[in-house]
């Protein structure tokens, strides 16, 4: 698992967006401490925005 800072993923965005679709989960760190978690949504969900 990658972990990033916050200033680091809003940089590169795309780049680590590319990362998380090809099932690669990326931790999101501020000053040093976890506070996200991106990670591909499985398609067998349904997911379905709001």
């Amino acid at each position: 698992m990658l972990k990033k800072g916050v200033k680091e993923i809003r940089d590169h965005f795309t780049r680590y967006l590319k990362r998380v679709k090809q099932d690669e989960e990326i931790v999101v760190t501020e000053r040093g401490k976890p506070v996200a978690l991106l990670v591909p949504i499985p398609e067998a969900t349904g997911f379905q925005e709001k």
